[in-house]
């Protein structure tokens, strides 16, 4: 046998067609997938762990939100605090009724047989009072133009004050039975009746004993009729 006709390789074979050649090219496209498929799962783990935290945020500055819009707001249920306090009231009323010697915040005095002052201490003081909210209202009782007590016009209240209008009640008192009569207003410069209260009385200044004030008002009535307090509406 010669070299030429010596058994060689089969036909058509190559070194690729072996078993060990088929394992060897098939590795590096594993090796490809693996890093590929790591770098997937990677990111959707990321993106999970990114979307949990920003769900978590959400829900943090849902209940802060909703821990603010539960705060009172300023002013809604709140007391106005541009004026005075009630300590600051009542010191200045406390004062007041020291230097007028007062006993309490109204008080009814009896100056003489004739006379009766009705005092006051009112804070802030209102545009009739002193600058430290005191008020003195007085009443002088003197005679009227009837000639007895049934013409229920026999005495005359003359009310004096720093008022405009005047809050005046009246009680009534007979053989041990009371009644308060109901409030009346009455401006400055008004000549009345317990019978009428707040109306002008027709008989007219020219029946009294004295002339009005400008600023009194005149209340006509009998014994039994007394006024219990006076006030300034204004």
């Amino acid at each position: 046998m010669s070299a030429g006709n010596a058994p060689g390789p089969a036909s058509g074979g190559s070194v690729g067609d072996g078993p060990g050649a088929g394992k060897s090219a098939a590795a590096p496209d594993e090796e490809r997938r693996q890093p590929l498929r790591a770098r997937v799962i990677s990111f959707f783990d990321s993106t999970t762990k990114t979307l949990v935290a920003l769900g978590g945020l959400i829900a943090a500055v849902t209940a802060l939100w909703a821990g603010i819009a539960h705060l009172p707001h300023a002013g809604a249920n709140q007391a106005p605090t541009s004026g005075p306090t009630a300590l600051a009231v009542a010191a200045h009323v406390d004062q007041c009724e020291s230097q007028h010697g007062l006993t309490g915040q109204t008080e009814k005095i009896s100056r003489t047989v004739a006379t009766t002052a009705f005092d006051s201490c009112t804070w802030p003081a209102p545009p009739y009072a002193d600058a430290d909210g005191f008020t003195e209202i007085t009443l002088q009782t003197v005679p009227g133009p009837g000639q007895d007590e049934a013409s229920d016009t026999d005495w005359a209240d003359r009310v004096t004050g720093p008022c405009r209008t005047f809050v005046l009640s009246y009680d009534f008192g007979l053989q041990g039975a009371l009644k308060h009569l109901a409030p009346f207003t009455a401006p400055a410069g008004l000549l009345t009746s317990i019978d009428q209260p707040g109306s002008a009385w027709p008989g007219g200044v020219r029946a009294l004993s004295f002339y009005p004030a400008r600023d009194e008002v005149d209340v006509l009535h009998n014994s039994n009729d007394v006024l219990a307090s006076a006030a300034c509406r204004s």
